[in-house]
């Protein structure tokens, strides 16, 4: 999986082309892009960056894409020389040596030579040393080339071409065919390594060209490189100048950041403080709360139980009164059914005893007239003896059933009264 910028990592945005652009020239971004891709696709080597991919702040981004980005008309670099001056501890070497790389893998010069140059060797081999390890950790780059430690000295398999670590001996130096120079901590060279040097890039298409016609041009061809140093020294200044502004702003913002946490810390420290004396005031409510309606819990109660002490004799002796005055009641109910019991049994005796005295007389009666018929109608007798027997016989039953029905309905009224009485 590709490994991507982090997404806090900062980048260059809204590129904007070197003011020092010439009207003659203009911005490639295919050839800038091809560039910063290279550089991107290498790995820091030191620090805790050490064998993350070298994503370019944007400052460096944009030297490589004013460096290798502006071109003329027939496609070659405005800028032949770049004088970068960086604070120690910013990366300058890891900037040196992917630039290095780039002119010698990916710059499209036939058999490049790429020089790295400094006070003496052991500075130059600095940026080397930093390109050497580029190189094993990136895989394509190492199967494509040879590394010769010993020597200082990286071969290019695909151009045949090489980066190679010079030192300060300026006899050396005439009649090189240079196509990329990395000059390390320049303040501390020799002029005229610098001079030896860039008389010798003259041959190169994409470096300085120029050709010695005169006294005149060669005075002008050895002090340009000065001209143009001094030119990119004010440049670097007025961007140092630029990055110390943005340091300054960004310290100020890292203050206020600073005074702002420690604020939010502080607020935050009173708000737990006030939650938690609000936290101890409200359990303090909540325990006198609780106490007062326990108290008024035990208040009710007591006055409840004190009612119910008060009233408890009050309900006895209502309900006492209230029974004797119910037993009462049911004596005289009692008396009084027991009255209307015998007043009923003496008037249904004298019902009886009359109604016994009539049947008797009749009785007699037809015991007389039959008696006295007997013997005038003896051949009916029989007939007349069973006609009457059964008309009295009939005539015993309706006055029974009449006097049933006097007795049941004297009854039902005496009890529908009792009970409308106990209603």
């Amino acid at each position: 999986m590709a490994e991507c910028r982090p997404k806090n990592y900062p980048k260059l945005k809204d590129y904007k082309p070197s003011r020092f652009m010439l009207p003659t020239c203009h911005y490639d971004a295919a050839k800038a892009d091809r560039a910063v891709t290279f550089i991107e696709n290498l790995r820091h080597t030191k620090g805790k960056w050490a064998g993350k991919r070298f994503w370019l702040l944007p400052w460096q981004e944009q030297i490589i894409r004013d460096v290798f980005g502006i071109v003329d008309e027939r496609g070659n670099r405005q800028f032949r020389t770049a004088y970068v001056e960086i604070g120690k501890k910013n990366g300058k070497s890891e900037l040196a040596a992917a630039v290095a790389l780039y002119l010698l893998f990916a710059d499209n010069e036939p058999s490049a030579e790429v020089y790295g140059a400094a006070a003496d060797r052991q500075q130059a081999s600095i940026v080397f040393d930093v390109a050497h390890q580029m190189v094993q950790m990136t895989p394509a780059l190492l199967k494509r080339c040879k590394i010769m430690a010993a020597t200082k000295r990286i071969v290019n398999y695909g151009n045949a071409g090489f980066y190679q670590v010079l030192s300060a001996e300026v006899g050396t130096k005439h009649g090189l065919n240079v196509s990329g120079l990395v000059l390390d901590e320049v303040h501390t060279t020799v002029i005229t390594v610098w001079t030896a040097i860039s008389t010798a890039i003259s041959t190169v298409m994409n470096t300085i060209s120029t050709t010695i016609t005169s006294v005149w041009n060669g005075i002008y061809n050895t002090i340009k490189p000065l001209l143009d140093a001094f030119k990119y020294l004010f440049e670097t200044i007025w961007q140092a100048i630029q990055i110390l502004i943005g340091a300054v702003l960004t310290a100020i913002q890292t203050k206020i950041t600073s005074i702002w946490n420690a604020i939010v810390a502080f607020v935050t420290q009173m708000l737990t403080r006030l939650q938690t004396t609000f936290s101890t005031v409200w359990s303090a409510i909540q325990t006198a709360i609780s106490t007062v309606l326990t108290a008024i819990q035990t208040a009710v109660t007591t006055v409840w139980n004190a009612i119910v002490s008060f009233l408890s004799p009050l309900l006895t002796g209502i309900q006492t009164r209230m029974s004797t005055a119910w037993n009462a009641i049911k004596t005289v109910i009692s008396t009084v059914l027991s009255a209307i019991r015998s007043t009923v049994s003496s008037i249904w005796t004298a019902i009886s005893s009359k109604i016994s005295g009539v049947v008797n007389g009749i009785k007699s009666v037809v015991s007389s007239g039959w008696n006295a018929m007997k013997s005038t109608v003896s051949s009916l007798s029989n007939s007349i003896k069973s006609a009457a027997t059964t008309a009295f016989n009939s005539m015993k039953s309706g006055i029974s059933s009449t006097i049933s029905g006097i007795k049941t309905t004297i009854i039902s009224a005496i009890f529908s009264s009792v009970s409308t009485l106990r209603g």
